[in-house]
């Protein structure tokens, strides 16, 4: 190992693991009115600021909610059981939600959970890879005797995830600086994704189209997703218009990547 390894090793201990920097970083000169001690904890001190910092600006609402003080305790606890494991601070926060949802006292708040799981969604859905996105002219050119044997592939940017509360109402009373309603028991299915305009949306489903969306996601073609729109109450043209409808409203959102035509 490298002279200059070595020293990157040590600081890096030191920083993560909070030794005590006179024994393990003797190659700090002691000099001048700051200890060898001193003069790293400076090291310790701005990694751990700047951890916290990446988790406030990634739950910025979930930060309003708790709390200045309440949202650093979270922060402090969850910094020293959740290591950063990467060396890029985009991931650091991606443990909290389930952090939330496994450690007392939080998991008795099941907002909170909820709350940190549709802002790390949504971060993601904007930080999501490149893809084209298939518009309703070019899929209205597809003839319906061809729906059968389609597979719509969904966006990359696509995430579909299950609340148990209303923090998504929350959510939004938190980012327009309004007073949160309180929070209530509500099952709700939430799809995330980023639209050709480069903006995060987030809209709620239907049972019908949820499920339709999870055989996409899937990759099942079209002719094994049809079956929640088989309602005996409707007759075929209305089923058809149900279905048709749906996809129409994934294709505006930016839902459908492309189109492939099984043979």
């Amino acid at each position: 190992m490298s002279s200059l390894s070595e020293l990157q090793h040590s600081l890096f201990n030191s920083i993560l693991n909070n030794e005590d920097c006179t024994g393990s970083l003797s190659w700090i000169a002691d000099k001048g009115t700051l200890s060898v001690s001193q003069r790293a904890s400076i090291y310790r001190s701005a990694y751990n600021i700047r951890l916290y910092e990446t988790l406030t600006n990634d739950f910025p609402q979930l930060f309003k909610y708790l709390g200045d003080a309440q949202f650093h305790k979270l922060a402090q606890y969850y910094i020293v059981q959740q290591p950063s494991q990467h060396p890029s601070l985009r991931y650091f926060g991606d443990a909290l939600p389930g952090f939330l949802k496994a450690n007392s006292p939080y998991k008795d708040f099941s907002q909170l959970f909820d709350l940190a799981l549709f802002e790390r969604c949504l971060q993601t859905a904007f930080d999501a890879k490149e893809a084209p996105y298939l518009t309703i002219h070019n899929f209205d050119a597809i003839s319906t005797q061809q729906w059968p044997k389609m597979c719509l592939e969904v966006h990359p940017s696509v995430n579909l995830i299950q609340l148990t509360t209303n923090a998504v109402p929350i959510w939004m009373a938190l980012k327009e600086d309004k007073t949160p309603p309180d929070m209530i028991q509500q099952s709700t299915t939430w799809l995330i994704g980023r639209g050709s305009s480069r903006l995060t949306y987030f809209r709620s489903l239907t049972q019908e189209a949820e499920q339709l969306l999870k055989a996409l996601i899937n990759g099942q073609p079209l002719a094994s997703a049809l079956e929640p729109y088989l309602n005996n109450d409707l007759t075929q043209k209305q089923q058809l218009e149900k279905l048709h409808k749906d996809i129409d409203s994934f294709l505006q959102d930016g839902v459908i990547s492309c189109v492939e035509i099984k043979l």
